[in-house]
């Protein structure tokens, strides 16, 4: 059972932690509201959000607040904060009103804190993924350095990389080149960029990769001590050109006003191939093809192939690659 004994400070040590462990780590609000309600000996327990007039349950535990039993409960209120939100808590069925209001009372900030956080942390979450996916789909990957040149974490075609050895591979855990000669001007480049904590000029590397015609585009950017979060130091960013991203066929579609076959044909020429390669790849004829390309270039208001490519390479269909990766 918790510990609801209270000092001139506030509630226990172990109480706040517990708040924050199942709120913000866990995720578990309703378990929290459960436990408190339980370990109180309330009916009922029901925490909601209040905004410009608007009520939001957040969850509710124990018998529902129907407007009969609602009419009854008891309504602590927090304090408004800076979006102009409060949280409310109501509660019914104690038996020593006071006691427990001043319990719910002390919890309440805690809870309040503890829910906005957790919310910070899942949008930070959200942009974090979001942002890993459109690079992602850009041949962009990410791989992040704490200031011991120890890799925290990668994201994108980075991971890919990584796993195959391929230009990059991890060596104690840290990054390195497969190419001895790159690998001095990466770990020249890395450390570096770890020498300035308070920021410095990105460095561009060229690295060979696993065959010899192919290389591997990488920038090392080192992170200001200001705008560290965590253990961040450094980041290397990638961009495999052996991979070209391929434009959405929807948004192709929707954005130019293409049929399915005009739509696949775009895509495959914005990929850098010739006509005669993109009708071989589509098992059409080459009249046909082009049937189909004069047919593009009318709703695109262009005259020529390389406007084409121009023209959805710097579109935002290349943020929708819809076409499947080896594993």
């Amino acid at each position: 059972m918790l510990d609801f004994t209270s000092t001139a400070a506030g509630p226990e040590p172990a109480l706040i932690d517990w708040i924050y462990k199942t709120i913000v780590d866990e995720g578990d609000l309703p378990a929290a509201i459960e436990r408190l309600r339980a370990d109180l000996g309330l009916n009922s327990l029901q925490l909601s959000q209040m905004e410009r007039g608007d009520e939001t349950v957040l969850c509710c535990a124990g018998t529902p607040l129907t407007a009969a039993v609602a009419r009854d409960a008891h309504s602590l209120d927090g304090p408004i904060n800076e979006n102009g939100r409060r949280l409310v808590l109501q509660y019914t069925g104690t038996t020593d009103q006071t006691e427990n209001a001043a319990v719910l009372s002390q919890v309440l900030s805690h809870i309040d804190r503890a829910v906005t956080l957790a919310a910070r942390i899942d949008s930070s979450e959200v942009m974090r993924k979001m942002g890993s996916d459109l690079l992602g789909r850009l041949c962009i990957g990410t791989i992040f350095l704490d200031a011991k040149g120890q890799m925290v974490s990668a994201t994108g075609s980075a991971s890919s990389m990584l796993a195959a050895s391929d230009g990059l591979r991890l060596r104690g855990g840290a990054v390195a080149a497969t190419c001895a000669f790159s690998d001095r001007a990466l770990q020249s480049a890395i450390r570096t960029a770890l020498a300035h904590p308070d920021g410095g000029n990105s460095e561009l590397l060229r690295l060979n990769q696993s065959e010899a015609d192919r290389a591997l585009g990488l920038v090392v950017q080192p992170v200001p001590r200001t705008a560290r979060k965590g253990a961040i130091a450094c980041a290397l960013v990638i961009r495999d050109s052996d991979r070209p991203s391929a434009p959405g066929l929807d948004l192709l579609r929707g954005l130019f006003d293409l049929t399915p076959a005009e739509a696949g044909l775009t895509r495959i020429l914005a990929m850098g191939h010739t006509l005669d390669e993109a009708a071989a790849d589509l098992s059409i004829s080459r009249n046909t093809a082009r049937a189909h390309l004069r047919a593009i270039f009318s709703k695109c208001g262009i005259n020529r192939q390389t406007e084409l490519v121009r023209l959805v390479l710097s579109s935002v269909a290349m943020l929708q690659d819809d076409m499947p990766r080896a594993a």
